[in-house]
């Protein structure tokens, strides 16, 4: 079996061998960076690469073999991230720090190896029930892969829903029945753990098939600063963030010569489908004494959470799942089964990603581990509360620090108590909801609202259950009162000048989203608390009801997680009305025409995000603006810029020619152009007008999109 053969005394265990496979990869690589680019060589070296590093760091833990291979690839991955990182900041990102980033990690092969818990499988071999329903999960697996790949499209699509068939639902329906009634009577858990990152990847996968050109307003900026950190090893203004980030994607494209877009739209997905079912796997059992088959279905927690976006790779969310790794992992340390040098790692990872989410994580590994070693009360508490005191109001000043770095002025400190109810409106329905809808949807959304405050109630639960028990997740509940009461001050107590409503509300919703990531244990506990109840009444039912319970149970779980499922992405329908971010061929073959139109870059383009993005994507940061607003990129970006608001005059205010002279006037050009895509409303009556005040203009893709010129 799998777990015999990776324990067995071969390449995949002796020092020298594993050693050796790491120095030929690390050549390879070398050799493809400096004097033979080739992505199949680089490929190939760097899978290599990546297998007989992380295969070795992972024999620093006595853990079953599976948990080892992704422990020591996940370290693998934060060291390269955090050393690219200080490089970058220090120097810059080129050739020659790669090279020296690969040679230094062949050091780790210095590491002291520990034997590893080889987990018994002749003795349970799988029964022929089990066997049907392994290859029926499977099967249902690739009929679900087989939809979503027929669902691509390279055209605007509001949600990706819209182009898959109910049936899509009922499948997945009955995939996580199939798949729950396997993993609560099978003993092999790396089996287990292999179905659990085969049904994760349908819902974190979904996004980058369904959306080959790219889906994502953030992401895709994001991916843009990549692209132009591999090309000329730095990007100004030198900036503190995202580094955690840029610097493992930027070197993982160097050393391989694959393209960039690869690692960055699998990187969250990739590391959510395989850390999450592992790494919460050692945190419940080992931190919170769970039966090992009862964890493998507690980690359908995350799927359930449909508001963790791990469909999308940005800063943001990388530092959310490595919060979550932080958590679990220090849960596994507290009860010194693993040391605690380990979720520090993945807490300074988190902080070079983006220290909203990273400087919690790393103050409350550091704390954790302090507390352990204070035998007395008072100072533990002290301590504790000057923890909760820096929580509460670090996010604050950081978002100022970074403002002010970015020449905003300081904010104005309002009366926090005075606007409570600014802080609520936080948690109303964007404006893409409708205030009505068929009765059907209203009750659907009415349960997305239930599912939360069920979630809430069941993780207050297992909070309860574990103090009771002894069973303490230590700081989890202040952690995440800290982080809540962190969101409101940031949201009514200072005012940023300059900042749009949108990105003073962004901020506050992720440290809510923090908060409740800090009781995911709690909820898991709570949950298998429940169940503990409900076994002890189902095992002395009649084998009838026995049946009907099961049932019942079984189709609820599924019939919650597709609901669940529907909700982790964008929707359309009467009830929601989602703008929707994807480009598409019209986008592209809109900033390719004016890209063509021009022999120098002495323009500026008035256009919706999603055109501004696919020029990003096409021609990266090509072109800036010295102004005295500071420097403008020459499309509209909606950040509040001034040429986005006007562009929104363009669209709402008639199409005045005197709002293309003020961009050209801003920026110093005599050319401009305003970008009008089919979906707008009143399109048919922005055309029209704009064809009254505007030079030329050229129709892209049967009518699409328009492109207007507009000239000094």
């Amino acid at each position: 079996m799998l777990t015999n053969f990776l324990s067995s005394r071969n390449i995949f265990s002796s020092r020298p061998v594993l050693a050796g496979a790491g120095v030929i990869a690390t050549g390879g690589l070398i050799l493809n960076l400096f004097f033979w680019p080739s992505p199949w060589l680089g490929g190939l070296a760097l899978g290599l690469y990546l297998f007989s590093i992380s295969r070795w760091i992972g024999h620093r833990f006595s853990f079953p073999i599976f948990f080892q291979i992704f422990l020591g690839l996940f370290i693998l991955l934060g060291i390269i991230a955090i050393s690219n990182t200080v490089i970058y900041y220090s120097y810059q990102i080129n050739s020659s720090t790669t090279a020296g980033i690969l040679l230094a990690t062949l050091f780790l092969f210095f590491l002291p190896r520990s034997e590893p818990i080889i987990e018994p499988t002749k003795a349970n071999p799988l029964s022929p029930g089990q066997w049907f329903l392994l290859a029926s999960f499977f099967i249902l697996i690739l009929s679900l892969f087989s939809f979503i790949w027929s669902a691509r499209t390279t055209d605007l699509l509001p949600s990706p829903w819209l182009n898959f068939p109910p049936t899509f639902f009922l499948i997945y329906a009955l995939t996580t029945i199939v798949l729950i009634s396997f993993i609560i009577k099978n003993k092999k858990i790396w089996l287990n753990l292999v179905l659990l990152m085969s049904y994760f990847a349908l819902g974190y996968l979904l996004a980058i098939i369904v959306y080959p050109l790219g889906y994502g307003f953030d992401g895709l900026i994001h991916r843009a600063t990549e692209n132009w950190i591999l090309a000329n090893g730095q990007i100004f203004p030198r900036e503190p963030f995202y580094l955690g980030q840029y610097g493992l994607i930027v070197f993982l494209a160097q050393i391989s010569n694959l393209p960039i877009y690869i690692f960055d739209v699998l990187l969250i997905p990739l590391l959510a489908i395989s850390g999450l079912p592992t790494i919460t796997h050692l945190g419940l059992t080992q931190g919170g004494k769970i039966p090992e088959r009862l964890v493998s279905a507690l980690t359908l927690i995350f799927p359930l959470c449909f508001f963790l976006p791990f469909h999308l790779t940005t800063p943001h969310n990388l530092a959310l799942l490595l919060l979550i790794f932080v958590i679990f992992l220090t849960l596994s340390a507290s009860h010194r089964l693993l040391p605690f040098w380990v979720p520090l790692l993945f807490a300074i990872w988190a902080g070079l990603t983006h220290p909203l989410l990273g400087g919690p994580a790393i103050l409350f590994v550091l704390l954790t581990w302090t507390l352990k070693k204070l035998p007395h009360y008072w100072g533990r508490f002290a301590i504790t509360s000057f923890y909760w005191l820096i929580l509460v109001f670090l996010p604050t000043l950081l978002f100022s620090l970074r403002l002010w770095l970015n020449t905003h002025h300081w904010p104005q400190l309002t009366n926090p108590f005075a606007d409570y109810w600014d802080f609520l409106l936080l948690f109303s329905r964007p404006y893409w909801y409708a205030k009505n809808a068929p009765a059907i949807f209203e009750a659907l959304y009415t349960w997305q609202i239930i599912l939360i405050i069920i979630l809430l109630i069941v993780a207050g639960i297992g909070w309860l259950r574990a103090h009771l028990t002894n069973r303490r997740f230590p700081l989890l509940l202040t952690t995440s009162l800290a982080l809540f009461l962190s969101a409101y001050f940031l949201h009514v107590w200072i005012v940023f000048p300059g900042v749009n409503n949108a990105e003073q509300g962004n901020y506050p919703w992720r440290l809510i989203i923090g908060a409740f990531v800090f009781l995911l244990p709690y909820l898991a506990y709570g949950i298998y608390h429940l169940i503990s109840i409900l076994r002890n009444w189902y095992q002395n039912q009649k084998k009838i009801v026995q049946i009907i319970t099961t049932m019942i149970g079984l189709m609820s779980i599924a019939g919650i997680l597709m609901v669940s499922l529907y909700f982790s992405y964008p929707q359309h329908n009467p009830k929601v009305y989602f703008p929707g971010y994807n480009i598409t061929t019209a986008d592209q073959t809109a900033v390719h025409w004016i890209q063509a139109d021009n022999k120098e870059l002495n323009y500026v383009v008035l256009s919706n995000s999603l055109t501004a993005v696919a020029a990003l994507t096409e021609y990266s940061f090509a072109r800036y603006f010295p102004t005295p607003a500071g420097a403008v990129f020459y499309y509209s970006i909606p950040t509040g810029g001034p040429l986005y608001r006007l562009y929104e005059r363009m669209l709402y205010e008639g199409q005045k020619k005197i709002f293309m002279d003020e961009a050209m006037d801003l920026v110093g050009v005599k050319k401009s152009y305003f970008v009008v895509s089919h979906f707008w409303q009143d399109f048919e009556k922005i055309i029209a007008g704009a064809k009254k005040t505007a030079n030329s203009w050229q129709i892209i893709n049967n009518g699409e999109i328009y492109i207007f010129t507009y000239l000094r």
